[in-house]
């Protein structure tokens, strides 16, 4: 999915729903990554310091990039202040050289800085200024060894946010597995259930209520007499697990007392089951 200029999608903010889907988008602000700045190559330990270049607050510059240190064993690049170094700067973003000014000549050592430099409007600034400094009995640096600046960065042309999602679908397999739960309650069924309230803008005792509890997504259940005639029957195609009936026949009566025989189909999983269910209305 590609975000640009969106008037519907505000940073932090919940979007619109589509598919049944909603995005909440949240952008980083360009500054140091300190727990992901660290060697990736090679045997060294000295450390860097790392700080905006400009003792001007207001001249600071973030810039929203990553880069490479890549040390050798001779002179293999010439800074911007025309000194030879023993390394090149890799603006790894973006995949070229950045040129970067040297304190030093030849072979960076502790206490020497560099200023890593973009050419921002057509102008050359001073980005990052990064000081190597040696523990105290440390290994320096060598031809191989990497060192990678990594910072946070925000949104910007070109991104490209992609994710993929996968339909709803039932686990057969452990639905068929939970077949021996699926039940019908209250049952017995004796003059009424504990979830039946009476409703006092009419005469009599309300309307009556069990459920066929954790059935799949699709069934057919079917209610007959002992003698095998047909009482009811209740078609499901819902996410729900469970159906109402209201102890009435097809054609709307109060059923009488006794037991019934419960046939319930399902379809999608390609098996059946049989209830007993004994119903006392009266």
């Amino acid at each position: 999915m590609k975000v640009k200029q969106s008037a519907a999608l505000g940073l932090g903010e919940e979007g619109p729903v589509f598919d049944g889907l909603s995005l909440v988008i949240d952008n980083d602000q360009t500054e140091l990554d300190i727990d992901a700045t660290d060697w990736i190559a090679g045997n060294s330990n000295f450390e860097f310091e790392i700080k905006l270049s400009g003792a001007n607050f207001d001249l600071q510059i973030l810039y929203p990039a990553d880069y490479e240190i890549r040390f050798d064993d001779e002179v293999v690049e010439t800074s911007s202040n025309n000194r030879p170094a023993n390394f090149i700067v890799w603006n790894v973003t973006e995949d070229r050289k950045a040129e970067f000014r040297f304190q030093g000549r030849g072979e960076w050592k502790p206490g020497n800085f560099i200023d890593i430099q973009e050419t921002i409007d057509g102008t050359r600034k001073e980005i990052w200024r990064m000081t190597l400094r040696d523990p105290g009995g440390g290994v320096a640096p060598t031809a191989g060894d990497r060192f990678l600046l990594t910072t946070k960065k925000p949104f910007s042309s070109g991104d490209t946010f992609e994710f993929t999602t996968r339909e709803a679908s039932v686990n057969q397999t452990a639905v068929k597995d939970n077949l021996d739960q699926i039940a019908v309650v209250p049952n017995p069924y004796i003059a009424a259930a504990s979830w039946e309230r009476r409703n006092f803008q009419q005469s009599g005792r309300g309307e009556r209520k069990l459920f066929f509890i954790h059935l799949p997504r699709k069934a057919t259940i079917r209610i007959f007499t002992i003698a095998g005639a047909l009482v009811s029957t209740f078609t499901k195609e819902d996410e729900r697990q469970f159906l109402r009936w209201d102890l009435l026949n097809e054609t709307g009566r109060l059923v009488a007392s006794g037991v019934y025989i419960v046939h319930i189909e399902m379809p999608e999983l390609g098996v059946a089951k049989i209830l007993k269910l004994a119903v006392f209305p009266k």
